[in-house]
């Protein structure tokens, strides 16, 4: 078995090994797997303390652990197709490695990490303080995971860094440039904004005549500064088609927020353009268009 372990437990202690790894996915295997566990057991394990020494917290900490769970699924599913992909992935790769056998040592380990990391927690701010001052941190606790300070991505930064990493990867994988079906009374398109703020970005178009209704979704890959790791964002919109016939296909004219712009999509199934126009306050139009030989430089250089 490739030595990945002593790799794999730096992302307890959110280590930086991007420079020292020599493959991403083994790395991005165990943050992965073990990343919902140790923030569930590390927000639940103080949870437990508090209700330990308060058990007038109990009811409380019920209701905090269900809205956890919920708030937190989305995390915990992407998360675990993330895992199986890399599994996948590694076993393509190195099919020597076991990798089931190195998943369970390194969710071992990070069990073992989030139990110190809770009693460092639980003792550091906990024990010795007077009865007041325990229940006073215990609430400051209970209002702060309610809040979702103590979600899987706020606790697992390295977590939220691959899952980023992951959606930019398929981003850059599954952009198709720009396509244009009409079907006469249905109608799909895809491609970019050109001249917009960030111009890594895919938008799919679809309309039908008899809902009279377009179907706007987006994906941008915002990147603003060195310090702050590009992430992808995403958008979506159904708007009330203002008029459909043999020369073009517009939405009705929406407000854009609380300013004095509106705008309105356009296809013009002559020349086979889409515009999004902006009228008002700075007017503008953009057009959909093609960067797939931007997708391509980056995508040469992406992990």
């Amino acid at each position: 078995m490739k030595n990945w372990l002593p790799v794999l437990l730096l992302l307890i202690s959110g280590a930086a090994v991007a420079s020292e790894r020599p493959d991403t996915n083994p790395w991005r295997l165990g943050v992965a797997s073990s990343a919902a566990m140790s923030a569930r057991e590390s927000a639940f394990g103080v949870l437990a303390e508090c209700e330990r020494r308060f058990p007038e917290l109990q009811v409380a900490g019920n209701q905090l652990r269900t809205s956890w769970l919920e708030r937190n699924k989305d995390a915990t599913d992407k998360l675990a197709l993330l895992a199986e992909k890399l599994k996948a992935r590694i076993a393509s790769k190195y099919p020597e490695v076991d990798v089931n056998a190195l998943l369970r040592q390194t969710d071992q380990a990070a069990q073992k990490a989030t139990a110190e990391l809770v009693a460092k927690i639980t003792t550091g701010t906990l024990e010795g303080a007077p009865a007041t001052q325990q229940l006073n941190t215990c609430k400051w606790v209970f209002t702060g995971m309610q809040q979702g300070k103590m979600d899987i991505l706020n606790l697992q930064t390295t977590a939220k860094r691959v899952l980023q990493e992951d959606e930019i990867s398929d981003f850059l994988q599954s952009y198709k440039g720009l396509t244009y079906e009409d079907g006469g009374d249905k109608f799909r398109a895809s491609g970019t904004w050109i001249g917009i703020a960030f111009p890594l970005n895919e938008t799919v178009i679809t309309a039908d005549a008899a809902e009279r209704k377009m179907h706007i979704t987006s994906k941008t890959l915002v990147a603003i500064n060195d310090k702050i790791p590009p992430f992808m964002s995403e958008s979506d919109e159904t708007l009330a088609i203002e008029s459909w016939d043999a020369d073009a296909i517009r939405t009705e004219v929406q407000r854009a927020g609380k300013s004095q712009r509106y705008f309105q999509y356009v296809i013009n199934r002559r020349t086979k353009e889409i515009n999004k126009v902006f009228t008002g306050e700075s007017p503008k139009t953009h057009v959909l268009g093609d960067v797939s030989q931007k997708i391509n430089e980056v995508k040469a250089g992406f992990d």
